[in-house]
């Protein structure tokens, strides 16, 4: 809004609020006083709102949604002004206290609400998943029951008194009603959110809701106060001051985002809090309302019920955070293609049984695994790793543990074992590679190179690891598809000789061999 309007409009609701105060003390200090314009002040200021509400809904100034919004609002307070100055002259005597004003003044007012309900209904919310989307729907359930006791309890309830007449009661209870469903209307985009209209936008419609609803109680209880006759003017200003600032807010798109969780989480408490005040203050005093103590027990179950889905919910989501916890430890520590344990969980298990001093650990090799790969694609080569690691699965019971190092190279720790019963594993091994794999349209023979390294006293994970690779690669230069063993004996020779370099560059080691 341009700031010649805003000043404006600000310096006309500083008039309408000034007089509006000045005649609610006025009238206070000397009833009767109060002139027959009091309810100007309170015309006016809503009339300046429907004026701010309609700048807004210009073009350019809010989305299309907000606009629309807007110029409803707009609509809807100004259609609220004249049945809320007829209802403010009447009070104040200007007006006689004809059934044909009090309903023409409750038309205007009823078709206000349906057409801000209207409004509010069409804002488009945020999409929630279901079980926040019920928390949500609890939420609103205990602010419309704390809503419709406190109505009861201040408007409905001191206007049926001991003689109720429908025809005195009808129109004020259509009116409480539809404030009802106003204010869930607001409640639930509140609490859902909406990217049309800020939220203390909302926020300051919502309370003008309650405020009109209450404001007629108010002024009800307080009508045969003639001191007290300016209260029903000085509501209809602050209503108009509470639509122009809600209308001054910056749009959902440019306002500065806030924690909708912190700030409207409480909400239901502080519903509850505002009947467990009225329970007390009925308590206190020693009268008995059996609507309030129902409202109570009403709440309470919904609160109640509430607190024991969020306690599920949060079971849920614990559960869901330890399996993904569990999901991103395996990934960190398994091969995505094989699923069996990577190169950094096989070292760390590999130093964790060097310390008991007896274990043994067999490398392996796929032997012509890279024409594979270039005659049949990358695609033939993963299935045939699969393979090749399901049957190592098969072949190896527990506490085994099989790992792919990476590419064709894969490993196997025996814990508690020595170089007799790591030479019966390899033996199983190479029998399990035997049978022939059937891929893209080929049948591949696997053949497999396995090095063979036992503990001995100063090993650790690196050295024994080494060692079981020199093996390895002396059973390919042995002639493939069998095994050998890296031996203490030999070890010694070897630390003590020039070291060797075979043709793939890789260091080598006397080693006892075995075939399959």
């Amino acid at each position: 809004m341009p700031r010649d309007d805003r000043r404006l409009i600000s310096t006309g609701l500083l008039a309408a609020c000034g007089a509006s105060a000045l005649w609610l003390v006025v009238q206070a200090l000397a009833p009767g006083w109060l002139p027959n314009i009091a309810w100007v002040p309170g015309g006016f200021a809503l009339v300046l709102g429907a004026c701010a509400a309609w700048r807004i809904a210009r073009p350019g100034a809010v989305t299309v949604a907000g606009r629309r919004f807007w110029a409803q609002i707009a609509v809807g307070t100004a259609l609220v002004t004249p049945g809320a100055c007829l209802i403010n002259a009447v009070n104040s005597g200007a007006v006689r206290a004809t059934t044909a004003n009090l309903v023409v003044a409750a038309s205007f007012v009823a078709v206000a609400l349906l057409l801000t309900i209207w409004a509010l209904l069409r804002l488009p919310v945020a999409d929630h998943a279901r079980g926040q989307a019920v928390r949500l729907g609890l939420d609103a359930a205990t602010i419309m029951v704390v809503a419709a006791t406190v109505l009861w309890e201040f408007q409905v309830r001191p206007m049926i008194g001991s003689d109720p007449q429908l025809r005195t009661v009808i129109g004020p209870l259509l009116v409480c009603v539809i404030c009802l469903g106003a204010v869930l209307a607001v409640v639930k985009l509140m609490l859902s959110g909406t990217d049309a209209v800020s939220i203390r936008s909302l926020q300051a419609l919502g309370l003008l809701v309650l405020i009109g609803a209450l404001g007629s109680a108010v002024t009800r209880i307080l009508e045969n106060e003639a001191r007290w006759l300016g209260v029903g003017p000085l509501i209809s200003t602050v209503e108009g001051v509470l639509v122009v600032w809600a209308a001054l807010q910056p749009p959902a798109a440019v306002a500065v985002p806030a924690d909708r969780r912190s700030t409207f989480s409480v909400m239901p408490y502080v519903a509850v809090a505002a009947i467990d005040v009225l329970l007390l203050s009925h308590t206190v005093s020693g009268r008995q309302n059996t609507a309030l103590v129902i409202g109570s027990v009403l709440v309470t179950t919904v609160v109640v019920g509430r607190q024991i889905f969020a306690f599920r919910a949060n079971a849920d989501l614990i559960d869901s955070l330890r399996e993904h916890r569990r999901m991103l430890q395996h990934q960190a520590t398994h091969d995505p293609l094989t699923g069996l344990a990577n190169r950094a969980l096989f070292y760390e298990q590999v130093s964790v049984a060097c310390a008991r001093h007896d274990t043994a650990v067999l490398l392996l090799d796929l032997d012509g695994f890279k024409p594979v790969n270039d005659t049949l694609g990358h695609a033939a080569g993963d299935e045939l790793l699969i393979e090749v690691a399901r049957r190592l699965r098969d072949a190896a019971p527990r506490p085994w543990l099989v790992a792919r190092l990476g590419g064709d190279e894969f490993a196997v720790l025996l814990p508690s074992a020595d170089q007799e019963t790591a030479r019966e594993a390899a033996d199983r091994i190479i029998a399990a590679m035997q049978p022939p794999v059937d891929t893209h349209g080929v049948t591949l023979q696997v053949r497999m190179s396995i090095g063979i390294a036992a503990y001995t006293d100063g090993d650790d994970a690196e050295s024994l690891i080494r060692h079981a690779d020199l093996a390895m690669y002396e059973a390919k230069a042995a002639g493939k598809n069998r095994h050998a063993t890296y031996t203490a004996e030999p070890r010694r020779r070897a630390d003590a000789a020039p070291a060797k370099v075979d043709a793939d560059g890789r260091l080598r080691s006397p080693v006892s061999e075995g075939s399959g």
